[in-house]
Order: C-alpha cells, then sequence, then structure tokens
C-alpha cells in the first residue's frame, strides 16, 4: 500500500514594512500615523560566573536587559506630531509627574492578517533627534526625525501564546 505525501508549504519570509504603533496617550493618532520605521530591541540575559573544580564556567543569570525602541517618524507640516514628543519629554522632567505608557506594535503578514503583538510596558521618550533643515534643496523630501523611548518590558503574543517577563 501506498502513502501519497502531502506536499508542505515552505514558511513564508516576514517582511518588515507591514507594521501599525498604538501609543496609550491621548493625542497619539498624529505621531502613530506617520511613523515610518520601529525597532523590536534587542534582549540580553546576564551570566554568571561558577567556578567548578578550579575552572571558570558560565551559566545564565536572572535578568533580561533590553536596547531602545527607536522609532522614525516623519513631520507633519505643522510639527504637531514633533512638538506632542516634545512636550512629553519636558514634562516628565519633573519626577512627580512621571508619564509613561504602554505601547502595543501589532506585525502583520504579506495578507494582512495580525501575526503578533509586541507590547512596551510603561515606555516614554528619552531622546529626540534634530530637524535638518536646508534652504538649498532642489528636491525637498518629507523631514524625518528619531525618537528613543525606554521601556521596562515587553511582552510578545504570537498565536494567543504570550511571552514576557
Amino acid at each position: 500500500m501506498s502513502m501519497s505525501a502531502t506536499p508542505c508549504q515552505p514558511p513564508q519570509p516576514f517582511r518588515n514594512n507591514k507594521f501599525a504603533v498604538t501609543i496609550g496617550r491621548e493625542g497619539a493618532s498624529v505621531f502613530e500615523s506617520m511613523i515610518t520605521a520601529i525597532n523590536i530591541p534587542d534582549m540580553a540575559i546576564n551570566d554568571a560566573s561558577v567556578n567548578h573544580r578550579n575552572r571558570e564556567g558560565w551559566v545564565p543569570g536572572d535578568r533580561v536587559n533590553y536596547g531602545e525602541m527607536t522609532v522614525e517618524f516623519i513631520v507633519d507640516s505643522e510639527l504637531v506630531n514633533y512638538m506632542w514628543i516634545y512636550e512629553w519629554m519636558l514634562q516628565n522632567r519633573n519626577q512627580q509627574n512621571f508619564f509613561a505608557v504602554d505601547t502595543t506594535v501589532t506585525l502583520y503578514s504579506a495578507k494582512n492578517n495580525p501575526v503578533a503583538t509586541v507590547k512596551f510596558i510603561s515606555c516614554f521618550p528619552k531622546s529626540l533627534t534634530d530637524i535638518q533643515l536646508n534652504a538649498q534643496e532642489l528636491d525637498p523630501q518629507p523631514v524625518k526625525v528619531t525618537t528613543v523611548f525606554q521601556f521596562d518590558r515587553l511582552e510578545v503574543t504570537v498565536n494567543g501564546k504570550t511571552l514576557g517577563d
């Protein structure tokens, strides 16, 4: 008796241009709609040195360290989104009124189906790059700037399963 094999479809590559960002702060839509790039930060666990039979060895540590979340966005013609981040940063200078929010990045498949979400817990902007002006520009392009967010931790959800520390 022969068995016919069902052809397996190879996995499709993930495309990095299908995402949406949701920031849990009033007025965020003016910023979210102009985002052109965002990163899912790197992560590393610390390690610990152990001695065994007069030799040094290493074991995984108990702390997770994350990189920074960097967001690139196009500055709108009225500078509303730029000033939204700028004002948030100024408000956070006073530690008594510190304001951090959860931010979610939703990743989509090539068919525009949600694949995963990455939730950044308690994030806030910590830097904002300069706006470059050039009076000699012959073919002006939209102005892009970058803001860097710090956050406490993140949770990744894929297929209904959430992982986070």
